[in-house]
């Protein structure tokens, strides 16, 4: 049986006097946000390199400048960027992949 207090990952959870953490997703255009699609590249340079791959998966920001890329992300106050994906819309039922 799972200890409650803690989740699969044994995270423990605040107790509720502490009240939840508060993340908030943004979505937007890659072209309007050039300031945030930087710092979604670095975080995703250094998920690489915490992994190992990032000598073999060279990050391309090509996508940064394409009106067709939107960008999801979540940040938390303390954390900063903490999840992100970029999201491709076809053009002419083609993706640039």
């Amino acid at each position: 049986m799972m200890d409650p207090s803690s989740t699969m990952l044994n995270t423990p959870i605040p107790p509720p006097s502490m009240g939840p953490d508060r993340i908030v997703i943004r979505a937007f255009r890659a072209v309007d946000d050039p300031q945030r699609c930087e710092s979604f590249v670095r975080e995703h340079t250094k998920v690489l390199e915490d992994i190992g791959v990032f000598n073999a998966l060279k990050p391309d920001t090509s996508w940064s400048s394409d009106p067709n890329v939107v960008v999801f992300v979540a940040e938390h106050p303390t954390l900063g960027m903490v999840a992100g994906i970029r999201l491709h819309v076809a053009v002419d039922g083609t993706l640039p992949m």
